[in-house]
């Protein structure tokens, strides 16, 4: 097993069976997706509200296509609200396709199904496992911070 922490926003995980993605490419990919992500969570989960926001912790577990310029990434994600009364925290794998700016996540209610279309074959095992979520807890915590920056 290989463990490398990208730059504060990514956590990447490479183990047996696992789609290997470069360190760089990760990297790039989580900088990309996380404020895309943020956004329409900040929007559906909090409405706007002013001085309200979602932070997520992403981890990249696959790309389509799987070569050249990806189109979809596939992440894991850890994400809380923040300035809220009370803290949230919600882990879900999502796509987020790059080409359009939408982004999929399995929500209650046939949650096999949904990753049986969300995602491909091949990533069907990372999308329902749990061991891409360790250690995103840590990268939340930093991205919280780097937000609180100015």
């Amino acid at each position: 097993m290989v463990v490398a922490v990208v730059a504060g926003v990514v956590w990447f995980v490479l183990r047996p069976g696992a789609e290997p993605i470069p360190a760089g490419q990760a990297r790039d990919l989580a900088a990309r997706v996380t404020p895309m992500i943020e956004q329409k969570l900040t929007a559906e989960w909090l409405g706007g509200a002013a001085g309200q926001r979602v932070a997520c912790a992403v981890r990249p577990f696959g790309v389509e296509p799987r070569e050249g310029e990806a189109e979809t990434a596939y992440v894991w994600t850890l994400c809380a609200t923040l300035g809220t009364e009370v803290r949230s925290e919600s882990s879900v794998p999502m796509a987020v396709h790059l080409d359009t700016g939408s982004i999929e996540a399995p929500s209650e209610g046939g949650y096999g199904e949904q990753i049986e279309r969300i995602f491909p074959e091949r990533l069907h095992d990372e999308a329902t496992g749990t061991e891409l979520v360790a250690g995103l807890d840590a990268v939340l915590e930093q991205r919280i911070l780097s937000l609180d920056r100015p």
